[in-house]
């Protein structure tokens, strides 16, 4: 399991399975479609590289396809359309994490659609999930979990910056380490990734046991910090 600091993505080099999350296709579309195709253009052609530099066979989308929470626009669904036939060209086997931006997706695109996704590289094994609800599985039984929703980021200078946030349990118990993503869509807002405030992020990791460490999506270390669970 490799991050792709750089490129918002988890890279399984063994399986040649890469891992996003948080495209929100249709992010924009509330200012003007063309905005929104700038968007859209920006998030495949970025994914394009990846594949053809990583010769990528599956994909998983760690939740938050596409935008709008409910059934979504004519527009949002060409976007839809259109992502599931840029990955159909190129052999791409996709399936997706469903997230809380997910509703009813099912009805637009023919990927493999679930709500946790399992994933065993050889030498460790993976739990990958989107983040707004406590998966139905035992996390313990996991070496590490993967996960997004927040949007992690900080600000320097005023200035937005995507992060990575690495959690390590300290007693060295599973689940080991927890990584929540940065969002792949560059677009979109972000959250602080030192204040878990959801009674979610609680369960998941317990609340008291990890040390967190920021890398920002340029590869900057930025420090440790100790999360606050509210």
């Amino acid at each position: 399991m490799v991050p792709l600091i750089n490129n918002s993505a988890i890279f399984f080099e063994k399986t040649r399975t890469l891992l996003i999350s948080e495209l929100h296709l249709g992010f924009g579309l509330k200012y003007s479609a063309i905005f929104a195709d700038t968007i859209f253009n920006d998030c495949l052609k970025r994914l394009d590289t990846i594949i053809k530099t990583h010769k990528i066979e599956y994909l998983i989308v760690g939740g938050d396809v596409k935008e709008k929470i409910g059934k979504p626009s004519k527009k949002e669904g060409e976007y839809l359309q259109m992502f599931e036939k840029f990955l159909l060209e190129r052999s791409i086997s996709a399936v997706i994490v469903k997230g809380n931006h997910d509703g009813l997706i099912e009805n637009y695109v023919n990927f493999k659609i679930t709500e946790f996704f399992t994933l065993n590289d050889g030498e460790a094994n993976f739990c990958i999930f989107h983040g707004h609800k406590v998966p139905p599985v035992e996390l313990q039984s996991f070496d590490h979990l993967l996960m997004a929703h927040i949007h992690p980021s900080v600000r320097i200078d005023g200035s937005k910056s995507f992060v990575w946030v690495f959690l390590k349990k300290v007693d060295g118990s599973r689940p080991k380490s927890v990584i929540i993503m940065p969002p792949f869509n560059k677009f979109v807002g972000g959250g602080n990734p030192k204040i878990l405030q959801s009674k979610v992020f609680s369960k998941i990791l317990g609340g008291k046991s990890w040390k967190g460490h920021l890398v920002s999506v340029d590869g900057v270390y930025l420090g440790e910090f100790k999360p606050l669970f509210l």
